[in-house]
């Protein structure tokens, strides 16, 4: 074989791992010695690259440095404070699992610029599209054998057959809901909101919707309900109504002063605490009391801890100190992105990360306007949770990349849904004229 032909298999490998590698990444179910296949495929991913390419080029972007740079500092810290063994090695630990992500992506970057990042976008695209499908497909298996006979297929299978986890069931306040192929329903919340705006399909979308409505998670729900509307509304203006761009700005300024003081007076949580947990919901009252609970943990830090972070995964440490919740587990977050990221991370920390994503929305929204609804919903359902999982890392970044290089994800995304609709009208009328 010669070397041309070597390194054209090498490049079909490596483009069917990179499909592989994203189409599991949100399966958290799947784990080898309790580590998400996810991040073996990131590891192997980067070896083929390396062994092909004899070198990785670095990105080089400050955001994205920092991104992962940051948490290597609120580490070293933490070695130095007074928390637990456990969550100083988690800290230490969970920065240095974030490398593979890191030189994977720089990989997928070198990838597109030797093949076009058409034909890398297509392949993420895809993988996307396809887990989308599975986790459909999934959670409809899962509620039918729940259903009718009481069997929990994701504990069966990946707890008492497999062996992969520990917990692979969402139960909340003591009832069981589909989850997918992952131990919580959150982890689909960024995933059908992708599908909302990957898929064109009015067939899919209400499957999403119907999906996210027995899931049993609010954030899931509201977000792909904050997708829907944006786009509709987006609809609307498009067809019939012009509006200024300066009054559009002067709308979004407002909305984000308006929830800057709700959220720093506590009214906001209280108000949302009403609305969607009737006062009784232990967890809703639990999630929005982190918003409230930040000033108390303030005053608990050391000054190093409140600029540059208790550590990835570590700001559950927190909340245990100060109440003692969950005390009897193992290291945790506190599940809301803006709460997580502003404890464990910091206030530099903190910075950074909304700054990265701000730019993708404000900069990818001159580009296409798919890039602002995804942006706001996914900022919209981090309010509640903490969805900020590696998968939708991996794909913000990739946009954040595409938007500085003026290319536009979404063009991408309607080739194929065009392609896709072509495939479905030649394949009726085919089906068509062999039954006359």
């Amino acid at each position: 074989m010669n070397r041309v032909e070597q390194d054209t298999r090498i490049d079909k490998a490596m483009q069917r791992m990179l499909f592989f590698m994203v189409f599991v990444s949100p399966l958290l179910v799947l784990q080898i010695v309790r580590k998400e296949v996810f991040l073996w495929l990131q590891v192997t991913f980067v070896t083929m690259f390396f062994y092909k390419e004899k070198k990785i080029e670095l990105i080089k972007e400050p955001l994205i440095v920092m991104l992962f740079a940051e948490p290597f500092i609120a580490g070293v810290f933490a070695q130095f404070s007074s928390m637990t063994e456990t969550y100083k090695r988690t800290a230490i630990n969970l920065a240095i699992m974030a490398l593979p992500l890191y030189f994977a992506i720089c990989c997928i970057i070198k990838l597109m610029k030797d093949k076009s990042y058409k034909t890398i976008i297509k392949i993420i695209v895809n993988a996307i599209k396809m887990v989308v499908l599975v986790e459909l497909v999934w959670i409809f298996i899962q509620l039918l054998l729940y259903r009718l006979f009481g069997v929990d297929i994701n504990q069966l299978i990946f707890v008492d057959l497999l062996h992969l986890v520990e917990n692979a069931s969402f139960i909340r306040s003591w009832i069981w809901y589909p989850s997918g192929l992952s131990w919580h329903s959150a982890v689909l919340a960024p995933l059908f909101v992708m599908g909302i705006l990957f898929f064109d399909n009015p067939v899919i979308r209400i499957l999403i919707v119907i999906e996210s409505c027995v899931c049993g998670n609010r954030t899931t729900l509201l977000g792909v309900m904050c997708c829907l509307l944006l786009l509709l509304l987006k609809t609307m203006h498009m067809r019939k109504i012009k509006i200024e761009k300066e009054k559009v700005r002067l709308i979004i300024a407002i909305l984000i002063a308006a929830a800057t003081i709700l959220i720093v007076t506590g009214i906001g949580p209280k108000i949302l605490i009403k609305i969607f947990g009737n006062g009784k919901d232990a967890s809703t009252l639990a999630h929005f009391g982190y918003y409230s609970d930040y000033f108390t943990i303030i005053k608990e830090s050391s000054l190093y801890q409140i600029i540059f972070g208790y550590g990835v995964g570590c700001s559950g440490y927190t909340i245990t100190s100060l109440y003692g919740r969950y005390a009897d587990g193992g290291t945790w977050a506190i599940e809301s992105d803006f709460i997580n990221i502003l404890v464990s991370r910091g206030i530099i920390g903190f910075i950074i990360y909304y700054w990265f994503l701000i730019r993708i929305m404000i900069k990818g929204f001159k580009i296409d306007y798919r890039y602002a609804i995804f942006i706001i919903t996914v900022l919209f359902q981090g309010f509640g949770y903490n969805i900020q999982f590696d998968y939708l890392l991996l794909i913000e970044i990739l946009m954040y990349i595409l938007i500085e290089n003026r290319v536009n994800f979404f063009d991408v995304v309607d080739e194929l849904n065009a392609e896709n609709s072509k495939i479905r009208r030649e394949g009726k009328r085919f089906i068509c004229r062999k039954f006359r």
